[in-house]
């Protein structure tokens, strides 16, 4: 498996950095962008940059509905050779995005699902695994059973009233290997913990967690019982960026073996 990491907060030579994610993950039977920041220009320009095969990108992960994961598609849908296209994501990801924080501002998608259609993507909800390939599939929704794992700042509308939005939108990507499976996330608002929890229900085992962890944001309390759950499950690779927070990483780096953060540019084979 080769990932090319398209999109991040931090970058390195060329790339050019910015707030949110992308993997390009490249298998052997298959292609998938996982995610796609924030702009089709900063997506495209690293593309570019990095030489990567993004025009045979077979199908496409959102892992949730705020616009620095999904807010680059249309530089996929301009110069996809495989069209239709897939867009696989849970069906809560079209729902209005907002955060109160300071005041009321969207922070969904840039664009209309509609136009989405129009360019050639096919939108696929799903709610369960969704199997992708032989060997890959998404998670479908988390359950939420940590106690130390709540979502809060993000809001919805429904039924024309504001409500307090949940992220059950948000879902990973599960890659096996020989070594066992690989979990890529996006920003994990479902909590790291009820991720890795149900990967273990499902394989048995995580070899590998890469992506955002979301603890920017978090106590010390919240990062030290998420470590403790990585210490027990004992992933051997342990690759966070984006949203996971210089914090948390130094801990991590401290409490656990194979942490290694990730900047935009970065190509790991695993």
């Amino acid at each position: 498996m080769r990932v090319s990491v398209l999109v991040n907060d931090i970058s390195k030579g060329n790339i050019k950095a910015q707030h949110g994610l992308s993997f390009l993950i490249e298998l052997d039977n298959i292609t998938i962008l996982m995610d796609t920041g924030a702009s089709p220009d900063v997506l495209m320009h690293n593309a570019r940059e990095m030489k990567t095969g993004i025009e045979y990108t077979d199908v496409v992960v959102l892992s949730h509905g705020h616009y620095d994961h999904v807010g680059g598609l249309f530089g996929v849908l301009n110069i996809t050779e495989k069209k239709p296209l897939p867009i696989v994501m849970h069906p809560s990801a079209i729902k209005p995005k907002l955060s109160l924080h300071p005041r009321l501002r969207y922070i969904g998608a840039p664009y209309r699902w509609e136009e989405v259609e129009k360019a050639g993507g096919v939108l696929l909800f799903a709610t369960s695994p969704l199997k992708l390939s032989q060997d890959s599939e998404t998670s479908g929704e988390i359950p939420r059973r940590s106690e130390f794992e709540k979502v809060e700042g993000f809001w919805t509308l429904e039924r024309g009233a504001l409500i307090p939005d949940l992220m059950m939108d948000d879902m990973s990507l599960i890659v096996r290997t020989k070594r066992g499976p690989v979990v890529f996330t996006g920003c994990a608002h479902a909590g790291i913990a009820n991720i890795l929890n149900m990967v273990v229900e499902m394989f048995g085992e995580v070899h590998g967690l890469v992506g955002g962890f979301h603890l920017f944001d978090a106590n010390e309390e919240r990062i030290i019982k998420t470590v403790e759950i990585l210490s027990e499950i004992e992933p051997e690779i342990i690759l966070p960026c984006h949203c996971t927070g210089k914090n948390a990483i130094e801990i991590m780096k401290e409490m656990l073996e194979g942490v290694q953060p990730l900047k935009a540019g970065d190509i790991i084979e695993i």
